[in-house]
């Protein structure tokens, strides 16, 4: 029976409920994808399929080559299921649930990583992320179909706790068969170790209360999931706004390898944990050795106590990321929250290569990779064995003078900067400094550090929008607060702020093989000169807030 719906797709009602077809394994719903068998009959079909693909998906496959699927919740026998490997599949018919939903590590990072859309939440994300325009029909045709997190967070929702099963129980575990006579030789051994561990090592339970929640930067992010562990969850746009996490900085640097312009939407990077830590009561302490031996032992005896620790890494020798080998950065945190009482550990990270809300996932590490990333001494950001201490005995619920404190600390910062790099004089010395690019830089460094300009304001653990987007919520979020309907206004001119921080980005995505670099320059010099405007506004607008 089909069910023709206003946004032009046809739904495929199924009367077999024991088919289950019409969600994926991943949350896809099947029974509107382009490529389901009821959706595939006619040339048409597949001229309209094989052109959205290529069109928003980069798909180029022609409408001859398009093969009719029956959704992928089907048996396999006899069955036409076009994506019959797929690892999401394969593991959650051999655990024996309908889909990702009904399994205690849900979300994984194998779930999050199966295509370029499971995490999309609607067009305008798409077109952020994208670059593409698309119309709401052709994106509930072609993209929304395949944004299964959201699905199966819905169907998570209707869950009980007896529903979920544990996925322990139910692993896709490597099985090694007993070490024999052949195994004498000691290479042999030591792989062999090094497999069974890492077999072994998926069993790790994380900590009571410490969920790999998504989200966009990675201290904001370990710090809510150090608050939610404590029980007094903070969303992270609140944790930033309240630490005056938000700020701007160009800054040119001259290196070995050539000079390398950063341009970044963080600030009050000295004091942000205080400055959060006196807002809501709670003692934040950083804490750095040099002894190897000394880190690893403070770092075992809190885990022994199930108690998870927020720690710096270098993100080069994190075993999850898969970074070059020259590549180094030890300002990373991610919080460890399981032991098996040996030599590995459970960590929770995010994705970092998604832009937006990044897929928050658990991860084992070895002792031995943990310390070799603690104890980096790459610079500019060595980590120096440190971890983050809380004493969250006096804890209090953010109020409206710790709001407006926090916001009145950053509209001094970005209004009054030491120098002229810093603040809204930063963002205007942008705008006056890009143009002059193309004569600073050899044509192979220029795009490389324009490409870098959208990878700091929409990948690198902004959030998207170079802080803008979160900073605007934690208006929003604290206008609700404190019933202030200038932070309603606030907000909205942050998200536009965002948004222009967003084009500007996306100028430069295609640095590397684009033609009219000039041209682009010039409109991303008008598009920072905007930003400065705007952004002086909204915090000369702050000032007049009263702290009682």
């Amino acid at each position: 029976m089909e069910n023709d719906h206003a946004d032009g797709r046809t739904a495929v009602l199924n009367n077999d409920p024991g088919m289950n077809i019409s969600t994926g394994k991943c949350g896809c719903d099947c029974t509107h994808c382009p490529t389901y068998k009821e959706n595939l009959k006619t040339r048409e079909d597949r001229q309209r399929c094989s052109s959205g693909w290529k069109q928003y998906l980069d798909i180029k496959l022609s409408p001859e080559k398009l093969r009719a699927c029956d959704g992928c919740s089907v048996p396999d026998a006899g069955r036409k299921v076009y994506y019959l490997n797929c690892i999401i599949r394969k593991c959650a018919m051999i655990n024996e649930i309908a889909n990702c939903a009904y399994c205690s590590g849900f979300p994984c990072m194998e779930l999050m990583k199966v295509h370029s859309l499971q995490s999309i939440t609607g067009r305008e994300e798409y077109i952020r992320q994208k670059g593409k325009e698309i119309s709401e029909k052709d994106y509930m045709l072609f993209i929304d179909p395949y944004a299964g997190l959201a699905r199966l967070k819905k169907i998570r929702e209707t869950l009980t706790e007896k529903d979920i099963k544990d996925f322990r129980r139910f692993s896709l575990k490597t099985r090694f068969a007993p070490l024999d006579g052949a195994g004498r030789n000691e290479s042999v051994k030591k792989i062999y170790s090094l497999l069974t561990a890492m077999n072994q090592s998926s069993a790790i339970k994380p900590f009571r209360n410490c969920p790999p929640l998504d989200g966009y930067h990675c201290q904001s992010n370990s710090l809510a999931k150090i608050y939610h562990h404590n029980g007094h969850p903070l969303s992270e746009d609140m944790i930033l706004g309240l630490g005056a996490g938000m700020g701007f900085i160009y800054w040119k640097m001259n290196m070995d390898a050539g000079t390398f312009v950063f341009i970044g939407g963080r600030g009050n990077n000295k004091e942000f944990f205080n400055d959060l830590g006196t807002r809501t009561g709670v003692r934040i302490t950083t804490v750095s050795t040099a002894s190897e031996k000394k880190a690893e032992a403070m770092l075992l005896e809190k885990l022994k106590r199930e108690e998870p620790v927020m720690l710096f890494g270098d993100m080069g020798y994190l075993p999850w990321f898969h970074f070059p080998t020259e590549y180094h950065f030890g300002g990373h945190t991610f919080v460890v929250c399981g032991y098996d009482g040996k030599n590995t550990l459970l960590a929770s990270d995010m994705d970092q290569i998604a832009t937006g809300l990044k897929k928050g996932f658990y991860s084992t590490i070895t002792l031995e990779q943990l310390r070799k990333a603690r104890n980096s001494t790459f610079k500019p950001f060595p980590p120096k064995n440190a971890y983050l201490e809380f004493d969250f005995s006096r804890y209090h619920q953010p109020e409206k003078d710790d709001i407006f404190s926090a916001i009145l600390q950053t509209a001094d910062s970005q209004l009054n900067p030491p120098i002229k790099n810093l603040g809204i004089k930063g963002i205007r010395h942008t705008a006056k400094e890009l143009p002059k690019w193309p004569g600073m830089f050899d044509d192979k460094d220029l795009r490389m550090n324009l490409f870098t300009i959208y990878i700091f304001i929409e990948i690198g653990g902004t959030g998207g929008g170079c802080f803008r987007y979160m900073y605007s919520r934690f208006l929003k979020e604290s206008a609700a607060i404190t019933k202030n309907e200038k932070l309603l206004k606030a907000s909205e001119n942050f998200q536009k702020s965002g948004e222009m921080f967003t084009r500007a980005g996306l100028l430069f995505r295609d640095a590397e093989k684009t033609k009219d670099l000039r041209e682009r320059i010039k409109a991303a010099s008008d598009i920072f000169q905007k930003i400065a405007d705007l952004e002086e506004e909204a915090y000369l607008e702050f000032t007049t807030i009263k702290v009682q």
